[in-house]
């Protein structure tokens, strides 16, 4: 069975369980937020670690039934019971961080079995600094955009077009009368005010395609072992799971043009994701 870790409302997660569904896979999501337990961990002798989880949305998910994880963003974590029974509020404030602290015990434990597992993404790598990324792309004498972090107009360096995005991740906030995005796009120097908030500028780079692959422990010894997304100008998009013939493109199955947010398991794994 893959285990999915998403969030609610991401896109790219419902469009990739169209697949699942499409393939008749056997697949459970676990949402941030998604209301967690521990049934039972066990740990003994020479006998395969067992770890048992309960939640309201899903029932119970032994981790010895996950074949496969898909780390796409969020965390697991565990609920804490209630403590507002206890009068006493600084003993119920110690408390509540004690149970948060033995939790994190067990989520870190966890994180560390599903990285056993066949996977694409991991929680220790959720967040990946951009900056350390182009330092070691620049040792390793890998061309990368010339890219600036300035807190003033005049030390932009204009030698062309430019783009700005976030320093860190795509911020989302959500106010009254909507949701908002940050994305990647262009810059317009005279439009910018003298002074702000020290903010990322790169040369813009103009692509002929976006290509991504990711590999798993299972797959990374072989060279026919890994999968890429390539995403043209021509709109020719493919995922490779292997250098064989199994090949999907990356849109919507046949007769299918949204997911359900109630569609969360189907009953057989299929071949090409093993």
């Amino acid at each position: 069975m893959i285990l999915i870790i998403s969030q609610k409302n991401d896109h790219s997660t419902s469009e990739v369980i169209q697949w699942l569904l499409y393939y008749k896979a056997r697949f459970v999501r676990i949402n941030r937020g998604d209301r967690l337990t521990l049934r039972s961990v066990s740990i003994s002798g020479e006998q395969r670690c067992t770890f048992i989880l309960l939640s309201k949305e899903h029932g119970e998910i032994n981790l010895g039934d996950i074949s496969t994880v898909w780390y796409r963003r969020g965390e697991i974590q565990f609920q804490i019971p209630s403590l507002q029974f206890m009068r006493n509020a600084d003993l119920r404030r110690q408390i509540f961080q004690h149970l948060k602290n033995e939790n994190k015990i067990l989520e870190d434990y966890l994180q560390n079995l599903l990285y056993a597992i066949p996977h694409i993404g991991t929680y220790e790598l959720r967040s990946i600094n951009k900056l350390f990324v182009l330092d070691e792309a620049r040792k390793l004498g890998i061309e990368i955009p010339d890219t600036s972090i300035v807190a003033e107009k005049k030390l932009i360096e204009n030698s062309g077009k430019l783009i700005t995005k976030c320093i860190s991740e795509v911020f989302t906030p959500t106010a009254e009368n909507g949701k908002f995005m940050t994305y990647t796009e262009s810059v317009n120097i005279t439009k910018l005010k003298s002074a702000f908030f020290p903010s990322l500028f790169q040369t813009l780079v103009e692509k002929e395609a976006d290509v991504g692959c990711a590999s798993s422990p299972k797959t990374a010894e072989s060279s026919t072992g890994f999968s890429i997304i390539c995403r043209t100008c021509c709109g020719t998009d493919s995922l490779n799971i292997s250098s064989t013939s199994s090949t999907a493109p990356s849109s919507f199955p046949p007769g299918k043009n949204s997911v359900p947010a109630e569609w969360r398991t189907v009953p057989v794994y299929p071949n090409w994701l093993l």
